[in-house]
């Protein structure tokens, strides 16, 4: 009976390998994966903020602009265009 305990309280090195290489199989499959959707959702985050940023820069220049009246934003520019 002692013998039989003894031999029931470990893994084998073949199930430790199998476990191992099951292991690195999904490791291979799912990281890339997370890191593609990572990526994504950061980009998204990022685009949305920007949307954010643009409105509310919008709002307050409108805000300012019939606060003090109309501003030119760029006065006497020619923008390349000859004289």
């Amino acid at each position: 009976m002692i013998n039989r305990l003894k031999k029931s309280l470990g893994f084998t090195l073949t199930e430790l390998v199998v476990t191992v290489a099951i292991m690195g199989t999904l490791a291979a499959v799912s990281i890339p994966s997370y890191l593609e959707t990572n990526n994504k959702a950061k980009t998204e985050k990022t685009v949305a903020n920007m949307y954010d940023l643009c409105n509310t820069i919008g709002q307050r220049f409108n805000a300012l602009a019939s606060e003090y009246g109309t501003v030119e934003l760029l006065p006497d520019a020619n923008l390349g265009q000859p004289e």
